[in-house]
């Protein structure tokens, strides 16, 4: 569910909770307004669902600005292949994130391009193979998976029969 992409099983469990807390508090103030009770008590209480939503929202913007500058970064590897600064950004720009994107075939298959522009093909398999778990029928990761084959192939002293 694209809501959920980028954020991990905490995340996603805080925003429910939140949501739910969020409508039980609804429900209070409702049921205090038809009572007649005084509700300025509860109002403080509607702080927390906020900050329960609004934690994995911030993650989940944040987890987006990363894809969008794995994609520039890996352009730039691509472009100036020589620049091992851009290579060592790119490294760390991975690392940093990988594991969120354990969920999205997308973004999986952009972890692989990444990878091999670092010429880490064993680690370009790996986020194919996880992307192709999830998705077989992922377009983008079972070209790049044929194309890591052939290469592959290429590259290996022994012909396989």
């Amino acid at each position: 569910m694209e809501l959920f992409n980028g954020l991990t099983g905490i995340e996603i469990i805080l925003m429910v909770l939140g949501v739910m807390l969020f409508f039980v508090l609804l429900f209070l103030m409702v049921y205090m307004v038809i009572r007649n009770k005084s509700y300025k008590n509860l109002i403080a209480f509607f702080l927390i669902p906020v900050l329960m939503i609004g934690f994995p929202c911030i993650k989940k913007i944040s987890y987006d600005k990363w894809c969008i500058e794995l994609d520039n970064q890996t352009q730039k590897v691509i472009t100036h292949p020589n620049d091992e600064g851009a290579k060592k950004s790119l490294a760390e720009l991975i690392d940093k994130n990988e594991t969120r994107a354990f969920n999205d075939p997308s973004e999986l298959s952009k972890i692989a391009i990444a990878r091999l522009a670092l010429h880490d093909t064993i680690k370009a398999q790996q986020s194919l193979n996880k992307a192709l778990k999830l998705n077989p029928d992922h377009i983008i990761a079972k070209k790049l998976n044929l194309k890591l084959d052939k290469r592959i192939l290429k590259l290996s002293p022994k012909k396989i029969h």
